[in-house]
């Protein structure tokens, strides 16, 4: 996951699209993983996202998010590369 290889962009743009805070296999959430590798950064993000009451969350559009992607892979920025496979 973007949370637990220390992507904090890839992370805003996830929760920007509306990602959820679910667990893997191992029950494992983003948060705990963030936390697990110490990126605390991306901690204090998922935290405030997920944690804070009344916090605004807001959504884009599955088109934004989809241009976003397709902008990304034209561009061939690398740093974005697990995104692709949204794709």
């Amino acid at each position: 996951s973007a949370a637990r290889a220390g992507h904090l962009l890839v992370c805003k743009i996830l929760l920007e699209a509306g990602a959820q805070n679910s667990t893997n296999s191992n029950g494992l959430s983003a948060l705990d993983m963030a936390k697990k590798n110490g990126y605390k950064p991306i901690v204090t993000l998922l935290d405030g996202y997920f944690n804070t009451p009344g916090a605004a969350k807001s959504s884009a559009s599955a088109l934004s998010l989809r241009i976003l992607l397709l902008v990304i892979k034209f561009t061939g920025n690398t740093q974005f590369n697990c995104l692709q496979t949204l794709l």
